[in-house]
């Protein structure tokens, strides 16, 4: 009686199995042979899953101002890929004579920006995306029913040369000014669905684009409105130079400056420097020259250290100050200027001047 029972399970199961085989088969002649419908309808690839075109970009803002909420770049952005994929759509019962051109639709599952066009793909960046449609062109994207005006049969067998996902344009959008730069990750910025009839679409897109990117934002710092830098040691008298090689003259008034620097776009962490470029005194290279080879002009930090020009050593660091209004920041310094004798001879009598270029200088 247990034989028996043993021989009626082992039974069954190989019916079960052969079923389960027949069911795999079935499937799988769906993707590549004919698909009939009792009407038109959807389009899928091939292999069933969606073709993907993957794509990247890099976008540098060169003035650190246009880092503002509401700048656009339209259209900034463009990627023809070159890539094919097999297609197929469900048709009514065969008819070579039959045909009709293919529809899409596209659509975008990032949160929506702000207006129906833009969808947000990082807090403080949006895009807009346009999809090529052949016979047609760019296309605003999302869009529905939109014609290829190329009536085709693409249900007797998958057809090879399938493009649409393939070509389209990017503009962008900031949303919230950001600092220093804004990395965007791998992520489907659209979702192309095709059929041959309006409204009718499968569930599975038939392409979708992978897009990421880098979007980098120019750091700048400008001298504040209001800052002065001229600097006007004074009348002294030639003997009060004489016999002080490297130091300042007798009764020497020291001219302190408070320097504010307007800075965007720096990043917390970074060091601000400033250094000074000019023509250095002959004898005296620490020294600015002032036209005069025997006095020269210092420039000193607050610590009393010697800013020397056309020195990449000699740099006095800044100190940053905390962001406001998302990336702004406002720098300050103090800086201390006298003259020196540079030669310890006396001067002949005279007006004496001298440039010096600051630079603000990243790290």
């Amino acid at each position: 009686f247990r034989s028996m029972r043993y021989a009626i399970n082992k039974d069954m199961q190989m019916k079960i199995k052969n079923l389960l085989a027949g069911m795999v088969l079935l499937g799988t002649s769906t993707f590549t042979g004919n698909i009939w419908a009792a009407d038109w309808g959807p389009c899928r690839t091939a292999s069933g899953d969606p073709f993907i075109f993957v794509t990247s970009f890099t976008k540098n803002i060169q003035n650190p101002t246009d880092n503002v909420t509401g700048q656009t770049y339209p259209d900034f952005y463009q990627w023809a890929l070159g890539d094919k994929y097999s297609g197929v759509c469900e048709c009514p019962s065969p008819n070579p004579t039959e045909a009709r051109p293919t529809l899409y639709k596209t659509e975008s599952t990032l949160a929506a920006g702000h207006n129906s066009t833009y969808f947000k793909i990082t807090n403080n960046l949006e895009v807009s995306t346009r999809v090529y449609i052949a016979n047609v062109g760019n296309v605003q994207v999302p869009f529905i029913n939109k014609s290829n005006s190329q009536p085709g049969r693409e249900c007797d067998q998958p057809t090879f040369g399938w493009t649409t996902g393939s070509k389209g344009q990017l503009s962008l959008y900031i949303a919230k000014p950001f600092v220093g730069e804004q990395n965007i990750p791998q992520t489907i910025i659209v979702s192309v669905f095709g059929t041959k009839k309006e409204n009718v679409y499968s569930s599975v897109p038939i392409s979708q684009v992978l897009l990421s990117g880098k979007v980098t934002v120019t750091q700048g710092c400008e001298l504040a409105a209001g800052t002065s830098l001229d600097i006007d040691f004074g009348e002294y008298q030639a003997h009060d130079f004489k016999g002080r090689t490297g130091q300042p003259p007798q009764n020497v008034q020291k001219i302190q400056k408070e320097l504010t620097f307007n800075c965007t776009n720096i990043s917390d962490g970074v060091h601000i420097y400033l250094s000074l470029e000019g023509t250095p005194n002959a004898a005296y290279p620490s020294a600015i020259s002032l036209g005069n080879a025997d006095v020269g002009a210092v420039i000193e930090d607050g610590k009393g250290n010697i800013l020397k020009p056309n020195d990449s050593n000699s740099l006095l660091e800044m100190n940053p100050g905390s962001l406001y209004e998302y990336v702004k920041r406002k720098v300050t310094t103090t800086i201390t200027a006298y003259p020196v004798s540079t030669t310890g001879k006396l001067p002949a009598a005279g007006d004496y001047s001298g440039v010096a270029t600051m630079h603000v200088e990243l790290d």
